[in-house]
Formats: C-alpha cells, sequence, structure tokens
C-alpha cells in the first residue's frame, strides 16, 4: 500500500477528525429522518410527498436566487481578507445583499401571482411567500455554518446542525402524527425551524461571534456579486437537473409518482451526504495547501484524489446491501417500487462525489464562469434526455438519465478544473515510500 507524505500529514492533521466528525455528523442528521420513514410513510401518502416535494423545489431555487452563493464567496475570502475586522465587514454586507434580494422576490413573486395561476403547483399561493421567507432563513444559517467550517470548528457545526435536525424531526412528528395535519405539517415544521434557527444564526454572528459589522462597502459588494452571479447558472444548471425532472414527472406521471421518486431519490443521496461531508473537511485544508503549492504536493493531492475515487466504489457496494434491508423490512409497500431506482440513482451520485474533488480547484481560482459552463451543458442534455425518458419508460428511465448527465458533469468538470489549475492527473509519479 502507498503511503505518500501527503497522506500521512491528513493522518495526523486536524483535517481527518474534522472529516470524521462532519460524515458523522451529516450521517446522523440524515439517519435521523431516515429512521423515520417507516412512520412518515404510513401517515403520508406519496401524493403528499409529492407536493412536499414541490415546495422543496420552490424554497431551493429560492435559496439560490436569494443566496447568490454568499457563503461560498465568504469562505473563499476567509483565507485571503485573513483579518477578523474585515471579514467581519465583508459578512455584513453579505447579509444586506442578501435582505435586499429577499424584498426583490417577494415582490416579483407577488406580481407573477397577479399574472399566473399558482394552482399549477398544487401549492396554495400564502405557502409560497413563506418559501421565500425560508430561503432567507437557509441562508442565514449557511453563512454561520460555513464561518464553522472555514474556522475548522466541526464540533460547533455539528452540535448545531444536529440540534436543528432533531427540532425539525420532533415539531414534524407532533404536526403529522399528534395533529394528523399530513403535507401541512411537514411544511409548517421546516418554516418554523428555517425561522427559528436563522434568528439563532444571526445572534451569535452579531452579538456573540462578532462576526457582522454593517458598513456599505462597494468594493466587497463587487466582489460578491462577481463570484456568485457567474455561478448562477451553475446553481440553477444544478436545480433544473434535481428539479425540472419532478415538474415532468408531475406532467406525465402525477404528483403520487413524484413521491415514489422523491422517497428514492432520499434512499439514494445516502452516499452523497458522505462526499458532501468529506467535501466539508476537504475544501479548508486543500485552500491552505494551493496557498503553497510545489510539484510534490501536487503529486499528492492526485494520488490520494485517486485513492478516495476507489473508497467511494467500495462505499456504494455496502451502502446498496444496507438500503435494500431497509426497503424489504421497514418501507411501507405503497412505496415499494422505489427500491428498483435507488441503485441507479446511487450510480449517479458516484460520478457526483467525484466531480466534488475536481471542481474545488476551480472554485479557489473564483473561475465560478467555467464551472457553471459545465454544469449547464449537463444540465440541458439532462432535462431534454429525461423529457423523453419519463415519457416512455416513466421513473427508472429517469433514472438512467441521470448516470448519463452526472457523467457528462464529472467529466467537463475535470477537463475545465485541468485548464484552470493544471494537476499531474495523467502523470502521475509513484513515489517510493513506505509499504
Amino acid at each position: 500500500m502507498v503511503r505518500t507524505e501527503l497522506i500521512k500529514r491528513i493522518k495526523k492533521s486536524k483535517f481527518m477528525l474534522n472529516s470524521i466528525i462532519y460524515t458523522i455528523s451529516d450521517i446522523l442528521n440524515k439517519a435521523i429522518p431516515f429512521l423515520l420513514l417507516p412512520i412518515l410513510t404510513k401517515y403520508l401518502t406519496p401524493n403528499d410527498y409529492g407536493i412536499i416535494s414541490l415546495f422543496g423545489i420552490f424554497t431551493s431555487i429560492l435559496t439560490i436566487l436569494i443566496g447568490l452563493n454568499l457563503n461560498g464567496a465568504i469562505s473563499v475570502n476567509y483565507f485571503k481578507l485573513n483579518d477578523r475586522i474585515l471579514l467581519s465587514s465583508y459578512v455584513g454586507n453579505a447579509i444586506l445583499i442578501l435582505f435586499i434580494m429577499t424584498i426583490i422576490t417577494i415582490f416579483f413573486i407577488s406580481i407573477g401571482s397577479v399574472f399566473f395561476d399558482t394552482k399549477i403547483l398544487e401549492i396554495p399561493f400564502y405557502w409560497l411567500v413563506i418559501g421565500v421567507v425560508v430561503a432567507l432563513s437557509q441562508v442565514l444559517i449557511m453563512i454561520n455554518l460555513t464561518l464553522y467550517q472555514t474556522e475548522q470548528k466541526a464540533k460547533k457545526y455539528v452540535i448545531f446542525e444536529l440540534i436543528q435536525v432533531i427540532f425539525n424531526v420532533v415539531l414534524s412528528l407532533i404536526l403529522i402524527v399528534g395533529y394528523a395535519l399530513s403535507w401541512e405539517g411537514r411544511l409548517i415544521a421546516i418554516s418554523i425551524t428555517s425561522v427559528f434557527f436563522a434568528n439563532i444564526s444571526f445572534y451569535i454572528l452579531y452579538k456573540y461571534r462578532k462576526m457582522v459589522k454593517f458598513d456599505i462597502n462597494i468594493n466587497y459588494i463587487r466582489d460578491m456579486l462577481k463570484y456568485g452571479v457567474p455561478l448562477l447558472p451553475h446553481s440553477l444548471a444544478g436545480w433544473g437537473k434535481t428539479s425540472i425532472d419532478r415538474l415532468i414527472i408531475i406532467s406525465f406521471l402525477g404528483t403520487a409518482e413524484l413521491g415514489i421518486y422523491a422517497i428514492a431519490y432520499q434512499m439514494a443521496s445516502i452516499i452523497n451526504l458522505v462526499f458532501i461531508s468529506f467535501n466539508k473537511a476537504w475544501i479548508p485544508y486543500l485552500f491552505e495547501k494551493l496557498k503553497n503549492i510545489n510539484s510534490t504536493i501536487k503529486n499528492d493531492l492526485v494520488k490520494f484524489t485517486y485513492i478516495y475515487f476507489f473508497i467511494i466504489i467500495i462505499l456504494y457496494i455496502i451502502i446498496y446491501y444496507f438500503i435494500n434491508i431497509v426497503f424489504q423490512y421497514f418501507i411501507d409497500s405503497s412505496y415499494s417500487s422505489a427500491a428498483t431506482l435507488v441503485p441507479i440513482i446511487m450510480v449517479a451520485f458516484l460520478f457526483e462525489g467525484m466531480y466534488y474533488m475536481v471542481g474545488n480547484y476551480i472554485l479557489y481560482e473564483k473561475k465560478t464562469a467555467e464551472i457553471s459552463k459545465a454544469t449547464l451543458i449537463s444540465t440541458i442534455i439532462h432535462v431534454f434526455l429525461a423529457y423523453f425518458t419519463i415519457k416512455y419508460y416513466g421513473l427508472k428511465g429517469l433514472a438512467y438519465t441521470m448516470i448519463c448527465s452526472y457523467f457528462i458533469n464529472f467529466v467537463l468538470v475535470w477537463y475545465i478544473s485541468n485548464k484552470v489549475y493544471p494537476m499531474p492527473w495523467f502523470n502521475l509519479k509513484i513515489k517510493d515510500t513506505n509499504v
């Protein structure tokens, strides 16, 4: 077994500990609602899950439009500003942008409701307005968590996120099981949780951590927009890849089938949460290494990435067998058709996990417009294929479409990454090291 100096340092560093903490945290955060699926699938019909999924589609696009990738800009500039006072001003300007975007969004939704029938979403208009508030809240929470992440304060990150998940789940159970509010109970729980923890996040940032200073700085605003706006096509394309196909499902197959797909997607995303958790710890470590890069470190980073690719394939096999058992013994039979979709969707997430590792170099160089190009191309392909595969082959056709589009996105981003930040991906030097 080849052991490079970088891998040795990783094992001894705070990165490895944080990576383990983030992974355990995300597993717990997903495991709690996951363990509740036997209960929720008993009290919620596939149609209920379809409506909840629609609300998620709506709030996710609002989070993109309102948030403008502000948390990403904060993460990158945390290392480049290297001064707490300057950083607090930067964060303050980010929050100002966030509130301005929220006001603009509410205005356009109100105007749009006059000219368009909101019933096509099968969600009452007042839930659309609440969705804007939820999106605002989620961005505030993300800013707080991003700062914990960049400061490598993994324990505080985990405690905050875990308490939020438990609060959300308990409230959902009270409203769905105790008060029989079905899908509305779930949406009420999501909304209350988001607003409550957004207020806590703001209090922590402003009063406790002194990380918010409200002084308008045009240079900071310009920098955030320069970072975030070019990423919008990328973020919207990512949203389109996971959301437009759900609207197509409703059009051809109905809300109940959307509920089946939502369960399958939720199950399959277990593997993706491991990738996301790892990436949370990897980004600060990687960015710090890239500040003082040399050929040896480049070689070791690439070597570590290939080892990571191999490990996640093994992980796929393990999780696949685990999910089979869950469907067999714990999920209500009305959702049984979702079981055949899960392993296919998980393959797509494998390529997503690989994409994270190669895409970080583009983010470090702030070449966000480049990553948007790749995502946009793969999303156009995804939506085009999804339309026909859903129409003629149903949900399984969509699952195979995901594999195709996620693979294309990974390859394109890898190619762009090597142009933006050249790495020895294909001329790796295997040094003589301890075996």
